[in-house]
């Protein structure tokens, strides 16, 4: 049949041989196509071969499929049909499986290289079906509903040769649509992703060719958005500045696309006149996007990092990849435009590629399900209730941010035990919420942006012309991309940095205390980079941590939770034990108080400063220290600890420390 198939022909004879592919004693018929039949009016559909070999000496579905007696053809979708055009239903669910893979869901056009449009999503447990551009969820109910009506009209050969209709009932129909998943299955780890071809390079299913399956190439395994006129490919964009688009493919599994057309000349042309990217798509986007263009200088107050930051973002969540691992928070009073701005970010991506949620939804059992191949997460005034697991809900919330394996639990489906959610969050607030975020997690990663307050606008209409102006909206955050890929980072808005700070201080206790009284080491707290060796008497710096949080009016956590938080924020903490003069007590290192020569630089600290800054710290304003042959505490200038905005010490006269 292998090569009987690849002719359009089927071998035919009284002899064993005859179903050996040889051309001797072959015919061909015309195929006759039963009314509805898939094979109707197709090129080529009238290249048929009767085929008369029976029993297993064929070595191919024909040779256990029933013949319908003398006149019968062979249909290459693999069945036979009746001199009058009936269609016979072969034996087997996955030889009917396959009948409905090549009558129903091979790709248009070159089919070469391509894949099936029915894909079974292994990890999710999902039929997707292409649809043109990008795949669509297809329930397992509507796929048996598909093969019962393909089948409807279909016969079944008997024993006494008689061939009634085979009236399949829908548990055959069921068993059919769980064969189709030993062809159609992809595995991969989430959504936007590569796929293998099932089709060969002959345009035939590789189940029929038995052959290697083709090496894909083109844009296989790159980066890519999808379009609605192509694909745009991103590592052309981001290397050389180019604008390539490509086809539509069956390989690329994505459940999204932009739901606009690239305006690729008009691209094309801004590039080559802004070589350097100092624009950001300049004159281009105030054409394409006035209003919007107006709205975002009147929400800058003169300061273009607000809207430069915006437009990165948005390019951000246009990218299928989360590499910078950051989310954008807009906060403002109410009113202000937050969620103008998320309706905008919901139309580029369009609204089914974009999930709400809240953090009291993370902590559900189901929660994460919904937010599978989305490309926008949006959080809209996220706040904590009183219910609320702060601790999962951060703990969810980061892990989302940072693209870190998740495992869902689906309802009524076996959990996922590993998928990635590629989309990016987006967050709205009056007020900054609180995490439970003791590793300073969220203050690495998180954009915060001050909505200002713009004159009051009377006209109703002003949404709709922004929303209008979405295709315009969509290169402008285009260029948003390659600005962020040209700076390597996000730019953080200065009406954002204090709220930054606020943020950080509310999610964690520890991290706060350090930015106001201690140091670490090799870490970014206040903006400061430290070296080492640093260490401290581990109850010298509770006292002070303990000190710090009545100050505040909190209850200090006890030594080893809070121990257990500064070693989340830095790698190089460790503790040890010293003895110095006969007493033997605990040291953290990594870690100690903030000095009074902290605020000089570096390049100015004297070599008492270094001696000071790399001893351990015994007390205030006292380092260990290798006098002679012994070990002891002492006083110096340069271990004096910095003003904290409260008492440190009983006495002032004791070190002059306040």
């Amino acid at each position: 049949l292998d090569e009987g198939m690849e002719s359009g022909t089927r071998a035919s004879g009284d002899s064993p041989e005859a179903g050996s592919g040889s051309a001797e004693g072959s015919a061909k018929q015309t195929h006759a196509s039963a009314p509805g039949s898939p094979d109707e009016g197709e090129e080529g559909a009238g290249d048929r071969t009767r085929a008369s070999a029976q029993g297993p000496e064929a070595g191919d579905e024909a040779a256990d499929a029933d013949d319908g007696g003398d006149g019968a053809t062979w249909n290459p979708n693999g069945h036979f049909v009746t001199e009058d055009g009936k269609n016979i239903l072969p034996k087997g669910d996955l030889t009917r499986a396959r009948i409905i893979i090549r009558s129903l869901f091979m790709p248009e056009g070159e089919a070469a290289g391509q894949r099936f449009t029915l894909a079974w999503w292994e990890g999710a447990q999902q039929w997707l079906r292409f649809e043109g551009k990008r795949y669509e969820q297809v329930h397992a109910d509507e796929l048996r509903g598909i093969v019962l009506d393909h089948f409807e009209r279909w016969v079944k050969k008997n024993e006494d040769g008689t061939m009634p209709r085979a009236a399949l009932s829908t548990a055959q129909a069921a068993s059919i649509v769980e064969a189709l998943k030993s062809d159609c299955t992809i595995k991969v780890d989430g959504l936007p992703a590569w796929a293998p071809p099932t089709i060969g390079s002959d345009g035939r299913p590789l189940f029929d060719t038995r052959r290697e399956r083709p090496e894909p190439g083109g844009l296989f395994g790159r980066p890519v958005i999808v379009f609605q006129n192509g694909l745009l490919d991103l590592d052309a964009l981001r290397q050389r500045r180019e604008i390539e688009l490509s086809p539509h493919t069956t390989l690329r599994v994505s459940t999204t696309a932009m739901p606009y057309e690239l305006p690729v000349e008009a691209i094309r042309a801004e590039l080559a006149a802004d070589p350097k990217g100092e624009c950001r798509g300049g004159e281009l986007c105030a054409k394409l996007a006035p209003e919007w263009i107006k709205y975002m200088s009147a929400v800058s107050k003169g300061d273009d990092d607000v809207p430069r930051c915006i437009q990165q973002y948005l390019g951000y969540i246009l990218s299928p990849t989360c590499e910078y691992e950051k989310f954008l928070y807009l906060v403002g009073l109410p009113g202000v435009g937050k969620g103008t701005i998320v309706d905008i970010a919901a139309e580029l991506v369009g609204r089914d590629a974009v999930a709400t949620s809240s953090l009291n939804k993370l902590t559900g059992q189901f929660a994460i399900g919904p937010l599978i191949g989305k490309s926008l997460f949006v959080f809209d005034e996220m706040n904590a209730g009183h219910s609320t697991d702060l601790v999962e809900a951060t703990r969810t919330f980061l892990s989302i941010v940072g693209n870190a394996p998740q495992s869902v639990d689906l309802k009524n489906r076996d959990a996922m035990p590993e998928v990635r959610l590629n989309g990016k969050a987006l967050c709205t607030g009056n007020r900054l919420a609180k995490f439970a975020d003791p590793s300073d997690a969220f203050g690495r990663r998180v954009l915060i942006v001050r909505i200002p307050k713009t004159a009051k606008r009377t006209d109703h209409g002003f949404k709709k012309r922004l929303v209008a102006e979405s295709p315009g909206i969509m290169v402008w955050a285009l260029f948003g991309l390659l600005d962020l890929w040209k700076t390597g980072g996000f730019v953080q808005p200065a009406n954002g940095l204090e709220l930054r700070s606020m943020f950080r201080r509310l999610s964690s206790r520890v991290a706060a205390f350090v930015e106001d009284c201690a140091v670490l080491q090799g870490a970014d707290i206040g903006e400061e980079i430290t070296t080492g060796p640093l260490s401290v008497k581990a109850s010298v710096l509770y006292d002070l941590f303990v000190k710090w949080s009545e100050s505040k009016g909190m209850k200090p956590l006890i030594m080893e939770e809070f121990g257990a938080d500064l070693a989340s924020m830095t790698e190089d903490y460790a503790e040890d034990t010293m003895t110095v003069g006969g007493d033997q007590f605990s040291v953290w290192r990594g870690v100690r108080p903030r000095f009074v020569i902290d605020a000089k630089p570096r390049a100015e600290w004297t070599e008492e400063d270094v001696r000071a800054s790399s001893s351990t710290v015994c007390g205030v304003g006292k380092v260990a220290l290798v006098i002679g042959k012994s070990l002891a505490d002492y006083a110096i200038p340069s271990a004096r600890w910095a003003p904290m905005g409260f008492n440190v010490v009983e006495e002032e006269e004791d070190q002059g420390v306040r």
